[in-house]
């Protein structure tokens, strides 16, 4: 009868067993197909929301929970926090929205008691939380959105986590698997890459909007360049700056399409001593209102634009539209019919002495970089002719005096200017021009060596440009004896730099007596190394750009009169002027190249639209097809035809082996089966050591390689005259790797030599990683089946053990007792009771010959080391932590139970060295020694606190504490947060 017990009870639960297998194969298939249905959606629906919504509810209904949501996450504007916020959501009949409930809709993780689910979501982690481990407040909130259990996979983009894939079950708290898990990080990574792909399109409209933008501004730039440079060119070959200045206004004006241009200068007021703003020249469109005769605009007081003067006296130009002035300005630039305005300070000799002023007066102009460029640009030109002007009235000014030496001054600096001017329109090539110019300066000061260093902003360096040696400019690699300048010279190396930008004035530095503070000491040592006896540094500055400065050697003590200082700026700013032009001719040039990048950009854009026809044919084909090996075939069938190769095949690697094994192989658009093809008897096995050292490292970085069967011989690889054979000529190879686990490559054969990878390599990147994908699915099903059969074994033994074992014990021992108590005399009662202890004794045996029966299957065929062995070598086959066993001492067995409970703790101790305490690094010792046994785990993961050791819920301490108990071993735990944890099982044998 008990016998019949026994046997009814194993076949429930094989019936049981059945039926929760059949459920989890029917679940993750169901879960497979909603992920495929998913994928095929984002990649076909071209609507983007539509396109989410649709995933979210396939994947909503066929995990049957009540609310899937796409979650972002981003920076807090102010502060060091990290926020979410819902995007799309989906939820079953019944439950509560959460998207348009103000209160959770969005939210700030620290905040909200789970700063510590933002690490661990942005480490690649995937969380689950019953409604009771959620921390406060964030519980709060969703109670009162009915969750009791939520699930949140990352989504990542670009390598960056993006957000997350929320899901909730409110109806009932379901747990959900590691499989299941693995298969919704699938269906993250499918939304990643249609964020990723929407984010491509927006930006490629985006970019030719702003390219479009940018041609319409490059084509008006290059009209106001060449205004301004015919513009520059009269101001400075014309003698009478009235006539050229009103000229030069109307030009700009009519070329930018503006309505008033202006040069105001200041001036004192004769009777008030105060300083005013006088419009002096002035040209204005049709129809708008002039301001050089206005009764109150024509002269302005200072005090009335204190505001805008700040910014010209400091230098830097002021551009805006009127709605951004104070209102005592704006009223007064109204009354003129200003909507937009500009102003360019001018400044000679480093004394601010007015503007050029720029009015729009149709409408509210927002100006462009390049207009304020160019614009710049022109009011230099004006500044420049005015300085010419200046120069020309300081002379007549003192003719009387010194006639004869302004004259001379005079007729130097017009030849200096004469000549820079005509080599410019002589030759184009700006260091023909700058070398001229720097000659120039040479000889006109006297000067024994000059050199041009220009400014690099982003590394803010000095680069050595030209240097003059006799009478010739060299490049920089042609000069002699310039040790010190020739790397990059911080430009912070000393303040002289700083000064000239800030003064905008040259610097002399005495080399002998008195020196300057701020001189480079380097540069000073070279300077009196070779007899100079003064130093000169003349800025090259444009408004608020620095581009660089020309250093002059002296071998006297050089001390420059007013005109030659005057004739050396002068000559400088056309080298200035020069440079800065060259700049926007240069940005006109990378314009050309924009449009060249356009119409790249349309060409990818094409490519990426074939590359998605292909990888939504896989996905289809893995929806319609779930079996593996039909699935790789049309993997390489597709490889095969993106690429046009000949044949192609897919290889499975063995690490621990360093094998690998043809799994399938295509040729001409065909499938050949491996085991009757007599060209492929080679592959039939597995084949050792045959993998290149080059080719071997690319596999294990994840690398696409190529390479011609010419180079090779068959010493070098025995594969190579098979290839030979079959008419190859070259051969590409992509991997398969799974995180930083090789699982094989696709090998594509060409019947041509090859010198690069194909252009389309990220596509068959993509259908390998496809490949990987599904055999890293099919590993997570079968491990899932494995998983379950294991825990229906183990529960079945224990149910036998705490029932029916212990049962059988309790009726032996009451047996034994009835029969110490029957007096001797009554035979026939004691020959009752030794039957049924008897039966009680047969009965316990058969119980444990159960439970050995059911005992791990892993212990059935090796010992207790070996198990362990092969049981890290399992959990930690798709991670990188690294696990090591070790054994001291002679093996002897333990019994069966020992060694049951044993496998148990160290397994439960090694999930949680893994699953919870994240560590890289986990040993596992048996230690045999004559009179007790020790069992140590131990794991450089967080720790945690053993002074609420068993308040710890979901880490299964207290499961191991009690199979510790059962066997009559001592537990001992020692862990240290943040340095790891140390359990030990100690078992006397005695």
């Amino acid at each position: 009868m008990q016998n019949a017990k026994l046997e009814n009870a194993e076949q429930v639960s094989q019936t049981q067993l059945r039926y929760c297998h059949f459920l989890l194969s029917e679940q993750q298939k169901l879960l497979l197909e909603a992920t495929a249905a998913a994928a095929n959606a984002l990649l076909t629906i071209e609507n983007f929301d539509e396109a989410i919504d649709t995933a979210l509810k396939l994947i909503g209904e066929s995990l049957d929970c009540d609310r899937v949501a796409v979650i972002e996450n981003f920076a807090h504007p102010s502060k060091p926090l990290h926020c979410w916020k819902i995007l799309y959501e989906w939820d079953s009949r019944n439950t509560v929205s959460q998207i348009t409930h103000p209160d959770v809709v969005q939210g700030i993780y620290e905040e909200g008691g789970i700063g510590e689910w933002y690490e661990r979501i942005s480490q690649g982690n995937s969380l689950s939380y019953l409604l009771e481990e959620m921390p406060e407040p964030f519980r709060s909130g969703q109670a009162a959105l009915g969750v009791k259990v939520l699930h949140v996979v990352p989504i990542f983009v670009e390598g960056q986590c993006w957000g997350v894939l929320g899901f909730d079950d409110c109806r009932e708290e379901k747990r959900r698997g590691s499989a299941e898990l693995a298969l919704l990080k699938t269906v993250a990574a499918c939304i990643g890459s249609a964020i990723q792909r929407q984010r491509i399109q927006e930006a490629e409209q985006k970019r030719a909007a702003e390219l479009a933008k940018v041609n319409e501004e490059l084509q008006q730039r290059d009209r106001l360049l060449s205004v301004v440079a015919q513009v520059t060119k009269n101001l400075l070959e014309t003698e009478d700056i009235d006539v050229a200045i009103p000229t030069a206004l109307q030009a700009i004006g009519e070329v930018a399409n503006i309505s008033r241009v202006q040069l105001i200068l200041e001036r004192q007021d004769p009777a008030t001593q105060k300083l005013q703003h006088c419009v002096t020249y002035e040209w204005v469109a049709e129809r708008i209102t002039p301001q050089i005769n206005h009764p109150t605009m024509s002269v302005i007081d200072n005090d009335d634009v204190e505001v805008m003067l700040k910014e010209l006296y400091a230098g830097r130009s002021i551009w805006r539209i009127v709605d951004d002035l104070p209102d005592a300005i704006k009223e007064q630039f109204e009354s003129i019919g200003i909507k937009s305005s500009g102003g360019v300070p001018l400044f000679i000799a480093g004394r601010y002495i007015g503007a050029v002023a720029f009015d729009d007066c149709v409408t509210f102009r927002y100006w462009s970089q390049q207009e304020i460029d160019v614009l710049t640009t022109a009011a230099e030109g004006i500044g420049a002719a005015l300085h010419r002007k200046q120069l020309v009235e300081r002379l007549i000014a003192e003719r009387d005096r010194t006639a004869k030496q302004r004259v001379a001054e005079l007729s130097r600096a017009s030849t200096a200017l004469k000549n820079s001017l005509d080599r410019l329109a002589a030759d184009s090539e700006l260091d023909t021009f700058l070398g001229h110019v720097i000659l120039e300066i040479k000889h006109q000061l006297g000067a024994q060596r000059s050199h041009l260093f220009l400014y690099d902003p982003p590394s803010h360096t000095l680069h050595l440009h030209l240097g003059s040696e006799a009478d010739q400019v060299l490049p920089k690699d042609q000069l002699q004896d310039i040790e010190p300048f020739l790397d990059p010279i911080p430009a912070d190396i000393s303040k002289a730099w700083e000064i000239m930008v800030k003064t905008k004035q040259p610097l002399e530095f005495a080399i002998w007596e008195n020196a300057h503070p701020e001189h480079w000491p380097v540069a000073l040592k070279w300077h009196r190394r070779r007899g100079h006896q003064t130093a000169m540094c003349i800025p090259l500055i444009l408004g608020d750009i620095a581009l660089g400065f020309l250093g002059l050697s002296f071998t006297h003590k050089a001390t420059l009169n007013p005109e030659e200082f005057e004739l050396a700026q002068a000559l400088a700013h056309q080298a200035t002027l020069a440079i800065q032009l060259t700049h926007l001719a240069e940005e006109a040039k990378q314009a050309a190249i924009l449009k060249e990048q356009k119409k790249a950009a349309k060409e990818q854009i094409a490519e990426l639209v074939r590359a998605n026809e292909s990888l939504r044919g896989c996905v289809n084909r893995l929806a319609d097809e779930p079996d593996l090996e039909t699935f790789w075939e049309h993997i390489l069938l597709e490889a095969s035809a993106q690429v046009k190769s000949y044949a192609a095949a897919l290889f499975l690697y063995n690490e621990s082996s360093d094998t690998k094994i043809m799994k399938r192989y295509v040729r001409d658009g065909r499938v050949l089966p491996i085991k009757t093809s007599a060209e492929l008897e080679q592959f039939r096995g597995p084949i050792t050591g045959n993998l290149l050292s080059f080719w071997k490292e690319a596999l294990f970085r994840g690398e696409a390689i190529f390479f011609n069967l010419d180079d090779w011989n068959d010493r070098v690889d025995s594969a190579i005259q098979w290839h030979l054979n079959q008419g190859h000529r070259s051969i590409v190879r992509v991997p398969l790797i799974l995180g930083s686990r090789p699982l094989g490559f696709i090998g594509l054969c060409f019947r041509e030599p090859r010198t690069s990878l194909p252009q389309n390599i990220e596509l068959i990147m993509a259908l390998a990683q496809q490949a990987t994908l599904a055999i890293h699915l099919t590993h997570l099903a079968e491990q899932g089946r494995q998983a379950a059969i294991l825990e229906e074994r183990n529960r079945m033994a224990r149910e036998i053990h705490d029932t029916l074992a212990q049962a059988f014990t309790g009726v032996i021992v009451q047996l034994g007792a009835a029969s110490r108590i029957v007096p001797g005399e009554l035979a026939e009662v004691q020959m009752h009771i030794t039957q049924a202890r008897d039966l009680a004794r047969e009965g316990l045996a058969e119980a444990r010959r159960s439970v050995n029966a059911l005992r791990p299957q892993i212990l059935e065929t090796s010992n207790l080391c070996k198990a362990f062995n092969r049981l890290a070598a399992q959990m930690s086959a798709s991670i990188d932590t690294q696990t090591i066993c070790n054994v001291i001492g002679k093996v002897y067995p333990l019994s069966v139970d020992m060694e049951n409970n044993l496998l148990r703790i160290g397994q439960e101790a090694l999930t949680n060295a893994i699953k919870h305490a994240i560590a890289s690094e986990i040993t596992i010792e048996t230690v045999y020694e004559p009179t007790q046994f020790i069992l140590r785990v131990k794991d450089n993961g967080r720790g945690f606190d053993t002074d609420s050791l068993f308040t710890v819920k979901g880490f299964g301490l207290m499961g191991i504490k009690e199979r510790s108990d059962r066997i009559g071993a001592y537990l001992t735990i020692q862990s240290i947060p943040g340095q790891g944890t140390e359990i030990t099982i100690l078992i006397n044998r005695d």
